[in-house]
């Protein structure tokens, strides 16, 4: 990744954080919720998973932007790859379950639900999430002052890509 200047440096950090740590809080949110709604116990076990899914899902979920113009989303392949690393990550869940022979101690009705539901809103998470870095990346504050020296096609055509692309951070 190119190391990109922001003058709103401290909130694209902390947005960026947000994002690798969210969908974590919004899997355990939804672990939580489920449990209380089933009447299940939320007990040790349970936490012990809440803090592998954290762990988990800030590795497997997390994908950084690739160049600071790719800071935005688009929705479809976003989905595929968050269905795909959600389908990871409860293969790695299970495996590791079946390992350490600790499935008994869940319930299988809250899990199953947990497994199927939460998608939806991890990818309600991310869409948001990613158009709000986006947002404060392309706002003007953060605009800086590009200046060519020399007039070529070439310059011409990279001075074009810039004006277009506002996630770039640049203008000309």
């Amino acid at each position: 990744m190119h190391p990109t200047l922001f003058k709103r440096g401290v909130l694209v950090a902390l947005l960026t954080f947000f994002q690798a740590v969210g969908p974590g809080i919004v899997a355990v949110s939804m672990l939580y919720g489920l449990a209380v709604y089933f009447g299940v116990s939320f007990d040790q076990p349970y936490l012990m998973l809440c803090v592998l899914i954290l762990i988990l899902m800030s590795a497997v979920m997390y994908q950084p932007p690739v160049m600071q113009n790719q800071v935005g989303v688009r929705p479809w392949p976003t989905v595929a790859s968050i269905l795909l690393r959600w389908l990871a990550l409860l293969t790695i869940l299970l495996i590791i379950g079946y390992a350490t022979k600790s499935s008994s101690y869940f319930s299988r009705r809250v899990l199953l639900t947990w497994a199927v539901l939460t998608p939806a809103p991890l990818i309600a998470f991310k869409l948001a999430a990613s158009e709000v870095l986006r947002r404060v990346v392309s706002s003007a504050a953060n605009a800086r002052t590009a200046v060519f020296a020399g007039y070529t096609e070439s310059s011409v055509a990279l001075a074009q890509r810039l004006r277009t692309n506002p996630e770039a951070g640049l203008r000309v």
